[in-house]
């Protein structure tokens, strides 16, 4: 049974078309939120060649696939009678009631976060061949400021105790690997801008504009923004902003990599859309919704919501890490063990999001290895 034929006979089980309230899929399920479980043929789903199981949680429907969901959820995605159903803003109510808001958040982060993860990947990818060809001497040796001869390091920079001396290394280091630096930015395109991309998967999966989702978080990564911000005290790190008398404390944040600031400017940027276009007329729409929404949002996104946003990330992060640092196997046990059980709830998607923060302020993660242990075993 080809994927389109399988899509089709799942559908069928799943009550048809008319049944599904909300779809998406991880890496080896899809995820379905049916107007009714009643409908629902899970016995019949099951004998599909190809269905691995069906699992109720938390008011979904969860079909088994392995690695061939996402070209089965293509194929169910592509068929005439679910073009609606695939463009749905949000889960709809199941069974008269509305669903869990904690299963909606992790709905929310898991269709936001999966269409970039084969960009991300592959990315990654690229960086480790480069670090794997470090570790080797490909690029050769140099003497560091400790004496020791050590592999030249592309990716960090050369360590060095004269400041000018280890800037004109490094710039000889990109003349003479001038390809592998290219290799190098195309290895950290997904992780610098994920802002801008988190903006918009998240701004469509809320039915709001996507673009305009994208826009936002990249107004803080444009040179004005941060030219201005380099502007702030330097212990403080807070400019006081002057608006019509009052002075706005703007601090100074780097958002390259935050994950945590697109998806809250994005959660107040759907709720916006939607008031706006019913205040004002169709045919101005398209011109002063986006308007609006951005004149509103990036400002409040510069001044509360980015902060806010990012100290959540850091004090997940931070508190994490003291427990990483006092009792490692804790936080190894304690992920490891558990993610078996947060992965049929949704709730590893939050982990994600914590180890990408870790390796964009830290450089490091102590996430990762645990949860390949789990998947390993």
């Amino acid at each position: 049974m080809n994927n389109r034929e399988l899509g089709k006979k799942i559908l069928e089980g799943l009550g048809g078309p008319e049944n599904v309230s909300h779809m998406t899929h991880c890496a080896t399920r899809l995820r379905v939120t049916p107007v009714s479980n009643e409908a629902v043929q899970n016995e019949k789903i099951k004998s599909l060649p190809g269905v691995l199981t069906v699992i109720e949680q938390s008011g979904q429907t969860q079909v088994v696939l392995g690695d061939r969901v996402e070209a089965v959820y293509n194929e169910i995605t592509a068929l005439p009678s679910m073009s609606k159903q695939a463009e749905s803003e949000a889960p709809a109510e199941a069974n008269g009631k509305k669903t869990n808001w904690i299963n909606n958040v992790f709905d929310v982060l898991s269709d936001s976060f999966r269409p970039l993860l084969w960009a991300l990947l592959g990315t990654s990818m690229v960086l480790t061949l480069i670090v794997f060809l470090q570790q080797l001497g490909f690029f050769g040796q140099y003497t560091d400021l400790t004496g020791q001869t050590v592999n030249i390091d592309n990716i960090n920079g050369a360590r060095l105790a004269d400041e000018k001396a280890a800037t004109a290394l490094n710039n000889q280091w990109m003349q003479q690997f001038a390809f592998w630096y290219i290799l190098k930015a195309a290895s950290l395109s997904v992780l610098n801008f994920m802002p801008i991309m988190l903006g918009a998967t998240a701004a469509k999966r809320l039915g709001a504009n996507m673009w305009v989702g994208a826009a936002i978080p990249a107004a803080l990564m444009t040179g004005t923004f941060t030219d201005l911000t380099a502007l702030a005290d330097k212990t403080t790190k807070i400019l006081n902003v002057p608006f019509f008398g009052l002075d706005l404390p703007l601090y100074a944040f780097s958002y390259t990599g935050q994950v945590f600031p697109p998806l809250l400017a994005v959660a107040l940027l759907a709720p916006l859309e939607r008031f706006l276009k019913k205040v004002i007329p169709a045919m101005l729409q398209m011109v002063f919704v986006p308007m609006i929404s951005v004149m509103i949002l990036v400002p409040l996104t510069a001044f509360l919501v980015g902060p806010i946003g990012i100290g959540v990330a850091m004090s997940i992060s931070d508190f994490l890490k003291m427990i990483n640092d006092h009792a490692p196997g804790v936080v190894g046990a304690l992920i490891a063990g558990l993610y078996l059980f947060m992965v049929p709830l949704g709730l590893h998607w939050p982990l994600n999001a914590v180890m990408i923060n870790n390796l964009q302020t830290m450089g490091t993660d102590f996430i990762q290895s645990p949860m390949g242990a789990y998947n390993f075993a």
